[in-house]
């Protein structure tokens, strides 16, 4: 394919064309990742500044809303951004939106030094099984199979087999089940870690500011806590987990002094 040098600030990204976004990665896992794609990019911003001469892989583009936006190569985008270079070269892709969606997330899978974490694997494997069966609607084309989709997208097998079993459990009736909060803005599929379980029945979802604010805040607890675990002994931060449960416990349980008995 052709390769060609553009201006850099001409090169869009959108984050939902990312197969590795990090709002996948939560909990203690999403430091490690954030670091390590932290260091992915200045590892390439340094062979950039080694020479002048020096050129990354070309990035894949496509033009999608009016813009030449990132299929595959964000990190190697940034990195020609720290790295002040005025150009990088490209291959432009002739995709729609959907169709760049879906490149990105077969295009990561092998032969990549910053592998995915496994949920961004799982999400890349279960959003084109979704596709290839319309929402589980009807089986996999026949040149398809489990093998295929798990080494195209870094997805186990078993999980993608448990994938199959899923989406036909709904054959296609996606919309009546799941809100627009739980599903890719891309494809309109709900994402894999709410599909794969339950809890997401219960309310989770809701219009409401008040809630949305309220699960917000939950995320961010919980990748803070997160980054601490990382930190500490497992049995120590669990033990410190259990103390604030049990003082908070206590102290919720605690006679308020007016109705409190006078000894």
């Amino acid at each position: 394919m052709e390769i060609t040098l553009v201006p850099i600030e001409s090169i869009k990204t959108n984050e939902n064309l990312q197969p590795r976004n990090l709002r996948l990665v939560t909990g203690k896992h999403r430091g490690p990742e954030e670091k390590k794609s932290e260091n992915h990019i200045q590892t390439l911003r340094e062979l950039l500044e080694s020479s002048k001469q020096k050129e990354l892989d070309p990035i894949d583009v496509a033009e999608l809303e009016g813009n030449l936006t990132v299929v595959d190569g964000h990190h190697r985008l940034k990195a020609y951004q720290k790295a002040k270079r005025k150009e990088i070269p490209v291959i432009i892709c002739n995709l729609d939106m959907k169709g760049a969606y879906l490149r990105a997330r077969t295009a990561n899978a092998e032969g990549r030094a910053l592998p995915m974490h496994r949920e961004q694997c799982s999400e890349a494997a279960w959003q084109i099984l979704l596709n290839l069966t319309n929402g589980g609607a009807r089986e996999l084309p026949e040149h398809y199979s489990v093998r295929k989709i798990a080494s195209s997208t870094g997805a186990t097998k078993s999980t993608v087999g448990k994938m199959i079993h899923k989406a036909k459990q709904y054959d296609g009736k996606w919309k009546s089940e799941f809100p627009k909060e739980a599903c890719d803005p891309i494809t309109g599929y709900p994402h894999w870690k709410y599909a794969r379980g339950e809890w997401w029945r219960e309310g989770k979802f809701s219009c409401k500011d008040e809630e949305a604010k309220r699960l917000a805040e939950i995320t961010h607890i919980k990748d803070k806590l997160g980054s601490l675990l990382n930190q500490y002994n497992k049995q120590s931060f669990v033990a410190a987990l259990e103390e604030l449960a049990e003082e908070e416990r206590i102290e919720r349980d605690e006679i308020p002094e007016e109705f409190a008995p006078e000894f």
